[in-house]
């Protein structure tokens, strides 16, 4: 068997890991979109609670956080993840993948999200919008984005989540103003660019955004 998960096992072996490093790793790729994101330097970093993941794989029989925290540590060491301490409100470890990640994932491509799981998420961004026109076309961009869209001369790709709260926080504004409908963007065009001035709104506090609306 050549990966386990979908990491090559050659290659892990090659830049020392394990198999906790394997199964720490899978963790982290199941719950980002679940977890507190931050743009840093351009990477994405991704708010690692500890407690959760010894909570989710006492197989790894880690006794503490501490014990946790050096596993990690080898990690950034091995130029797997890349690590920013947060101190905003208290002190958080994030962590994003660093430059050795992809010498890990295999070759062969992962399937892509059924036009059911794409259309059943873009819904729930749709259910937020304030004014329900557009609605074929606004779908269409959404996927593009996620995929990779031009945008100010470079192809630029969106997380689901980036899109739901720049939703959410047009939303508001459009609430907040009062703002008659015919002065509220069609979903049309709101996801075509218009939906990076909010984007980068969010990116730069995302955490503020996060406890604002969710």
């Amino acid at each position: 068997m050549k990966y386990i998960f979908e990491f090559e096992q050659e290659k892990a072996i090659e830049i020392g890991l394990d198999m906790e490093d394997l199964l720490i790793l899978k963790w982290i790729k199941m719950f980002t979109t679940e977890m507190k994101s931050i743009e840093m330097d351009g990477n994405i970093y991704y708010w690692i609670k500890y407690e959760k993941l010894l909570n989710d794989l006492p197989i790894l029989r880690f006794k503490s956080k501490k014990s946790l925290f050096r596993k990690f540590d080898g990690l950034v060491q091995k130029g797997i993840l890349i690590h920013q301490t947060v101190r905003v409100g208290g002190t958080y470890s994030y962590y994003g993948f660093g430059e050795n990640y992809s010498k890990l994932l295999s070759e062969e491509k992962e399937p892509e999200e059924s036009e059911k799981e794409l259309a059943d998420n873009f819904e729930k961004i749709w259910n937020k919008y304030p004014r329900k026109e557009g609605k074929n076309t606004a779908f269409k961009h959404y996927k593009n984005w996620l995929k990779g869209k031009k945008y100010a001369g470079k192809t630029v790709k969106l997380e689901n989540k980036q899109m739901w709260f720049a939703v959410a926080i047009y939303a508001h504004k459009v609430k907040t103003e009062q703002t008659e409908k015919q002065f509220i963007k069609m979903g049309s065009t709101f996801f075509n660019e218009a939906i990076m001035e909010y984007v980068e709104m969010y990116n730069k506090q995302p955490e503020y955004w996060e406890k604002s609306y969710l």
